[in-house]
């Protein structure tokens, strides 16, 4: 295939923080510019299944990330972020396409607790519609999905010896159906992810 050709970006970006005692977030707005991208085109190579790339003669990411984390609490701490976005293919005789494997909206929800060596954070994810290829075309596509994991862990302090961690990582806790990933030729083939799935872990800190 052809050698890809280097890209260009012109980035601008404007942002505001907050740092309180007990609240710290951020506001972020930015518009990026590029001269020959290099995306995924959706496709595979038949021989190694190496995700395939191309560049983009002209191209733009523009949106506003909002992130913010609260401690009220010594022991609880919660907050998230949301990504709000336009990323897309100029083309002047067909109108702009949408990016490939690139959401609109991104999201994270997020809490957590840490008290006498026990420790739990709560973590949920939203990933909204992304289209496969560069067309725009709706029989390409993934579609948004929310995942929740839960994160649990102990440690336990043997006095002058080390320190024991157990963890406990409960995945997909609500038995989410979901692909997180995809390919395409004539048609769309899917990478389903796991629905709930548990691991755990013990490490020892000398």
């Amino acid at each position: 295939g052809d050698e890809p050709k280097p890209e260009r970006l012109y980035d601008v970006e404007a942002g505001y923080k907050v740092n309180s005692k007990w609240v710290k977030g951020s506001l972020n707005l930015y518009y990026m510019i590029y001269k020959d991208q290099l995306i995924l085109t959706g496709a595979q190579n038949p021989d190694t299944y190496e995700a395939l790339y191309t560049n983009i003669p002209d191209s733009y990411r523009r949106g506003i990330e909002i992130e913010a984390i609260a401690t009220p609490l010594k022991w609880l701490w919660f907050g998230g972020n949301v990504t709000l976005s336009q990323n897309k293919a100029v083309n002047a005789n067909s109108g702009d396409t949408v990016l490939s494997y690139s959401p609109s909206v991104t999201a994270l929800i997020k809490a957590g607790v840490e008290t006498h060596g026990f420790t739990a954070s709560w973590l949920t994810r939203y990933v909204g519609k992304q289209y496969i290829t560069n067309t725009s075309d709706e029989n390409f596509t993934l579609d948004p999905y929310w995942v929740t994991d839960l994160q649990l862990g102990y440690a336990l302090n043997v006095k002058n010896a080390c320190t024991i961690n157990f963890g406990v990582s409960l995945n997909n806790l609500f038995n989410a159906e979901y692909c997180a990933n995809a390919f395409a030729y004539d048609e769309a083939y899917y990478f389903p992810q796991a629905k709930f799935n548990a691991t755990g872990k013990i490490s020892v800190e000398f």
